[in-house]
C-alpha cells in the first residue's frame, strides 16, 4: 500500500463460595493486623514493617484477584461460546488438507482469497496487496492428478479473483507491480497466459465484465490537472478489441478530501451494474466521541482512520448502463449506505450485501461490527427490492452452481458455509472452529473446498448433523500441512515445531491419520515436534502407531492428556526419534 490517497485496496475470514470465605478470613487477619500496629507500644520500625507487610498482602490479594477474574472470564466465555445455539439443519463439515502450495512465500502472501475450478482445475488466487507480495504465481490443482502447479506469473501485488468470461479464464491486476501508467489483466488462452498492460492509469484493476461484446473493467485510478495536480477517482473503463485498447466509459466525482473506487461490475437484464464506494482519512477529532469505541485500534496512517463516506451519490445506489449512457440509482431503500460487497445474480435476482452507517472505520471490520453499522442482504427482481431474512456478520465468499447458492460467513465467530436454492430456506456446514480465518470456497463433485489466512487448502471428506457448539470442539483436520522459519508461527492444528536442524531457514511438516490408527508424519529442516494426537480419529482401546520419516518411533497405548514429545538424533550417520510422553 503506498499512501492514504492511492493504496487503500477493499477486498472484498462466579467467584464460589469458598473464595468468599477465603477473603473474609483474609479481611479478618488484616483487622487483627491493624489492631497490632494500633498499639503505641510498637516502635516506629516496626510500625513501618507492618504497613509494608500489609500493603504487599493487599498488592497480592489484588492480584490473585485479577488472576482469578481471567481465568473466570475465560471459562465463562468458552462456556457460552459452546453453548451457543446452533442454526437449523447444521452439519459439521470433517476436512483433510490438499496441500500447502504456497509455504516457501512470505508469510502475508499464504493467504488464499479464491478458489475457482475451470477445465478440471482448481485455481487459486493468493497473496496481498496491501502489505505488497507480488509478483504473483498463477497456481492451480490438478483435480485427476492431484497435484499442484504453478503456471504463470503475474506482475501485481496479489490475485484476489478469477473471472470466467466468454468461457475464457481473466484475472483483474489489482495492483501492479509496475509504474501506474497502466493497469494490467490476464487471459488465459490456448496457448497460455497473455499479460494486457493497458488500461490507462488502473492503480487497482478491481472487476472485469462483459457487456454487449466488449470488456469492462472497474478501477481505482487517477487523473492530472496540469503538471501538478492529480485527482482520484472511480474509472469504468470499456474495450471493443479484448483489451488492446481502452476508452473511458464513466468516471466517479472526486475531490480533494476523499478518494473514490468501482468495485463490482455485473450483468442483470440487459444492462450493466456497477457499484461505486468512497473513504475519507478523517483524524479522532474529526469523528463524533459516541463513534470513537468502533475504531481500529490503531489509525491506518498519520493519525488517520479510513472511513466510508455514506450515501455518496446522495439516495442513489448503484450505477446503471444500458448500453448508451450510465444513471446513478436508487434500488435500496437504506440511508447511510456505505458500501456493497460482493453482489452477485442468482435466480434472476440481483443479490446486494449491504454495509450501511455513520463513521464506519474499515479496517475495525475486520474484527467487529461497530454499533452504528448494519449488514443487510437484499434482492431485486428488476423493479422491487426486498429485504431478506438471513443473518450474518460477515459474508467472506460467494459461490454460485447451477441451482445452488453457497455463501462462506462468520455469524457470532462461526464460520459456516451455507446452501440455499431460495434465499429463504438454508442449510449450514460449519467448518470446524480449528481452521481459522476460512477465505474462500469452491464445490466439485460433493466435496467443498476451503482455502485458509495461513495457506492450506482443506477439502470436505464427510458431515454429520451437530446440534451443540461444543460437539466440534475436538474436531481437527484429518491431514495438515505446516511450515514455519520462526517460533511464532510454528503451531500447526494438531502438530507444533520446537527445534529446527538449521535455524533462520524454513522448516516443513505433514501429518495425518491413517486407517488402522496410524499417525504418519513427515518433516524437512524439523529436529524437534511436539504431536497432539487427535483424538476424534483414534480408538484409544488400541496401540498408536506413529510413523516419522517412514521409521515406526512409537507404537503403544495413548490417553487423552497425553502430548508426544518427539527429538529426532543422529548417532554414526543414522536417524533416529526419540519419543517422550508428556
Amino acid at each position: 500500500m503506498r499512501d492514504l490517497r492511492t493504496g487503500f485496496i477493499l477486498n472484498y475470514k462466579n467467584f464460589n463460595d469458598s473464595n468468599t470465605n477465603s477473603k473474609s478470613e483474609t479481611l479478618n487477619s488484616k483487622q487483627t493486623q491493624i489492631t497490632k500496629i494500633r498499639n503505641p507500644k510498637q516502635n516506629n520500625s516496626s510500625l513501618v514493617r507492618c504497613f509494608e507487610h500489609l500493603s504487599a498482602l493487599g498488592r497480592l490479594e489484588f492480584s490473585q484477584a485479577i488472576a482469578r477474574l481471567v481465568v473466570l472470564l475465560f471459562v465463562l466465555s468458552t462456556f457460552l461460546w459452546a453453548k451457543q445455539k446452533l442454526p437449523s439443519p447444521c452439519y459439521l463439515l470433517e476436512v483433510s488438507s490438499i496441500g500447502f502450495p504456497v509455504a516457501e512465500k512470505e508469510k502475508d502472501a499464504w493467504k488464499i482469497n479464491e478458489l475457482m475450478i475451470f477445465n478440471e482445475k482448481l485455481y487459486l488466487g493468493h497473496g496481498c496487496a496491501v502489505v505488497n507480495t507480488g509478483p504473483t504465481d498463477v497456481i492451480y490443482y490438478d483435480l485427476k492428478k492431484k497435484k499442484f502447479i504453478t503456471e504463470f506469473t503475474i506482475d501485481d501485488e496479489a490475485i484476489y479473483l478469477y473471472h470466467i468470461i466468454d468461457n475464457k479464464l481473466m484475472i483483474p491486476g489489482i495492483d501492479a507491480t509496475e509504474d501506474w501508467d497502466f493497469g494490467n489483466f490476464y487471459l488465459l488462452t490456448d496457448t497460455g497466459w497473455i499479460k494486457h498492460r493497458t488500461i490507462p492509469n488502473g492503480i487497482h484493476v478491481n472487476y472485469l465484465a462483459s457487456f454487449n461484446e466488449k470488456l469492462f473493467a472497474s478501477t481505482g485510478t487517477f487523473g492530472k490537472i496540469g503538471k501538478d495536480v492529480e485527482h482520484y477517482f472511480g474509472g469504468i473503463f470499456c474495450s471493443a478489441d479484448t483489451g488492446k485498447t481502452w476508452t473511458l466509459s464513466y468516471a466517479t466525482p472526486s475531490d480533494d478530501q476523499s478518494v473514490y473506487r468501482v468495485n463490482a461490475l455485473l450483468v442483470y437484464k440487459e444492462k450493466l451494474y456497477a457499484f461505486p464506494f468512497a473513504y475519507s482519512g478523517l483524524k479522532k477529532e474529526e469523528i463524533p466521541e459516541k463513534y470513537h469505541v468502533g475504531l481500529s485500534e490503531k489509525p491506518y496512517s498519520e493519525g488517520y482512520y479510513l472511513i466510508f463516506n455514506e450515501d455518496i451519490f446522495g439516495q442513489s445506489d448503484v450505477l446503471v448502463y444500458d448500453g448508451k449512457r450510465w444513471r446513478c440509482e436508487d434500488i435500496i431503500l437504506k440511508d447511510k449506505l456505505c458500501y456493497i460487497s460482493k453482489p452477485f445474480v442468482f435466480k434472476d435476482k440481483l443479490v446486494m450485501p449491504v454495509l450501511s452507517g455513520e463513521y464506519i472505520d474499515y479496517l475495525s471490520l475486520k474484527h467487529k461490527l461497530p454499533d452504528q453499522a448494519e449488514k443487510v442482504l437484499f434482492s431485486f427482481d428488476g423493479k422491487h427490492t426486498k429485504k431478506t431474512k438471513f443473518k450474518y456478520d460477515k459474508i467472506i465468499d460467494v459461490l454460485v452452481k447451477k441451482d445452488f447458492l453457497y455463501l462462506l460467513i462468520e455469524q457470532d465467530n462461526i464460520h459456516y458455509i451455507t446452501k440455499t436454492q431460495n434465499l429463504k430456506k438454508w442449510e449450514y456446514f460449519l467448518i470446524p472452529p480449528a481452521i481459522e480465518n476460512p477465505k474462500s470456497i469452491e464445490f466439485n463433485d460433493n466435496t467443498f473446498y476451503i482455502g485458509t489466512e495461513k495457506g492450506n487448502i482443506f477439502e470436505s471428506i464427510g458431515s454429520k448433523p451437530i446440534k451443540k457448539l461444543e460437539e466440534s470442539k475436538d474436531i481437527v483436520p484429518k491431514k495438515i500441512f505446516g511450515a514455519a522459519e520462526l517460533p511464532k508461527d510454528s503451531k500447526w492444528y494438531w502438530v507444533a515445531i520446537s527445534e529446527w536442524q538449521h535455524p533462520d531457514s524454513l522448516a516443513k511438516i505433514t501429518a495425518q491419520v491413517k486407517f488402522g490408527n496410524v499417525i504418519k508424519i513427515t518433516t524437512e529442516n524439523i529436529a524437534k515436534i511436539s504431536v497432539f494426537p487427535p483424538f476424534c480419529y483414534l480408538d484409544l482401546n488400541r496401540d498408536i502407531i506413529l510413523i516419522i520419516d517412514n521409521t515406526v518411533v512409537y507404537e503403544g497405548k495413548i490417553d487423552k492428556t497425553n502430548e508426544l514429545i518427539c527429538t529426532r538424533i543422529e548417532k554414526n550417520g543414522e536417524v533416529m526419534w526419540e519419543i517422550e510422553k508428556k
